[in-house]
This record gives structure tokens, sequence and C-alpha cells, in this order.
């Protein structure tokens, strides 16, 4: 019947060859980013910009909407202790 190593056992005396992997990472061959690529990926981005962009404005708008509100009912609050 085969011991199994004690987990600190096993992280101290186990020996780990990185070299087969990083070979592997060396030999997938990258496809090279082109010009066209680097085109749509800012078009992307200046989309995704504008979209944020139009979120920002909606939710300062709600915001606004909400300190508006919030300012009615404290007044509404103080007119009605002052009563």
């Amino acid at each position: 019947m085969e011991t199994k190593p004690k987990p600190k056992d096993f992280i101290n005396n186990n020996k780990f060859d990185v070299s087969n992997i990083l070979k592997r990472l060396e030999n997938t061959s990258a496809k090279p980013t082109t010009i066209q690529d680097l085109q749509t990926e800012i078009n992307n981005l200046k989309q995704e910009v504008k979209e944020l962009r139009q979120q920002q404005e909606i939710h300062q708008i709600i915001l606004s909407h909400l300190e508006e509100h919030n300012d009615l009912e404290s007044e509404q609050k103080e007119v009605k202790n002052e009563d």
C-alpha cells in the first residue's frame, strides 16, 4: 500500500519543472496584430466611452431629480414642524 505524503512534505519536497510549459508557450504562434484589428478595437472603445457618457448623463439626471425630491420633502417636513 502506497503512503501519501503529508501536505507539508508535498509542498517542501516537490520540484517543479516549468521549462516544458515555457517551451509550449513559446511555440504557440500568436497572430500578429494588424492595423485593422487596432482600428476595430479603437472603434469598440469609442463606442463604449460614448455609452458610458450617456449612462453618466442619465444617472446625473436621476440624481438631480432625487435631490430635488429630497429637498421638497425636507421643506414640507419643516413646514409641518412649524405648525
